[in-house]
Formats: C-alpha cells, structure tokens, sequence
C-alpha cells in the first residue's frame, strides 16, 4: 500500500507557473509569426502541454492561432517554425466559435 502512494505521489507533474512576462514574450514572438498571414496568436491561460525533451519530461504553454485560416500546408509550416523559434510543444488553431465555446485542431 505503502509503494503505491509513493508511485502516485511521483508520477504527478510538477506545479510550474509561468510568469505573465515570459507569456508576454511568447506571444509577441509568435504574433511576428503569424502576422503576414492575418493570424493572431494567444496563449492559452490555463492550459499546459506536456512533451519530452532530451530525457526529461517538458511543460509549456499552448499557442493559439485565430483568423482566417490559410491552407494546412501553411498552418503546418507555421506550427513548425512557432515550435522552433518559441520554447512551447503544442500549437492549436481555433476553427469556429459556437455558443463561446471554441473548437479547436491540434497541429
């Protein structure tokens, strides 16, 4: 009973916090981006990707792109080049607005 605890305790992610100044420059980074496509790019507030990098596990926020939406071949270069350039693992893109709620597409 004793082991099992000590597995749970471990395998919850860390509380990590990130400050408004680091969302701030994530997102003016992925704005210059995204800006000659007619995109705006948000961070998500509360949520958090999970990912590995080297042999550590990462968590970073998420990136999301509104607009009018070019072609996938486009929004796959530019997750590609946001997830180079800014430190962030997941890119997602807002297709439509129904009652408030968005759906969004995992890149």
């Amino acid at each position: 009973m004793a082991v099992e605890n000590q597995e749970k305790k471990r395998l919850s992610p860390p509380k990590i916090r990130f400050t408004r100044a680091q969302r701030a420059t994530y997102l003016a980074q992925a704005n210059e981006i995204v800006a000659p496509f007619k995109l705006k790019a948000y961070v998500l507030p509360r949520a958090m990707a999970v990912g590995v990098v080297g042999d550590n596990r990462a968590f970073t926020p998420v990136i999301d792109l509104r607009g009018q939406l070019p072609d996938h071949e486009t929004l796959a270069a530019l997750s590609t080049e946001i997830t180079n350039i800014i430190p962030v693992i997941k890119v997602t893109v807002s297709l439509a607005e129904r009652r408030g709620k968005k759906v969004r597409l995992f890149l």
